[in-house]
């Protein structure tokens, strides 16, 4: 994987960057789990930080949801 990318196993974590406008760039299948690509920014490191970190943050929880939900649908959790 290029180091401009950016990947994880994490649904949850996918979801919350998906909701905060990062865009997913890749989704690929490995050992049947799904691993969501996205592009290396400042902003996606910070974002990741903020998760790992239990930031407080404010997103759209109807938008959160739904990520989950379509996330799962395209790899097929």
């Amino acid at each position: 994987m290029a180091s401009d990318r950016y990947a994880t196993t994490d649904l949850s974590l996918s979801a919350f960057l998906q909701v905060l406008a990062h865009e997913i760039v890749d989704i690929r299948s490995e050992g049947g789990r799904g691993v969501f690509v996205f592009a290396e920014t400042s902003e996606l490191r910070r974002d990741v930080l903020r998760w790992s970190n239990n930031e407080p943050v404010s997103i759209r929880v109807r938008g959160f949801v739904n990520g989950m939900r379509d996330l799962k649908g395209l790899v097929g959790v």
